[in-house]
């Protein structure tokens, strides 16, 4: 039986461990996908190592993300 979700909203994220990701597909999803082909091409693009480049294109632009984030703090500072 499918659920409804007439009358109800959909949640902004889902936690899935300790990363929220979007419920929707975003530009933040479609970044990621690509920073995981992007890592996919530069490892000779063996298959088998999905979930590893994944995991390893979300490390990538969360520490970006924070490096950009002190970027513009210490802008904003000076």
């Amino acid at each position: 039986m499918a659920t409804e979700l007439i009358g109800k909203t959909r949640p902004a994220s889902i936690l899935i461990g300790d990363v929220n990701v979007p419920a929707e597909p975003s530009r933040q999803r479609e970044q990621l996908a690509i920073k995981a082909y992007e890592i996919y091409c530069a490892r000779g693009g063996e298959h088998g190592h999905d979930l590893d480049d994944w995991i390893e294109a979300e490390r990538q632009l969360r520490m970006e993300s924070a490096d950009g984030s002190k970027q513009a703090g210490t802008a904003q500072q000076a």
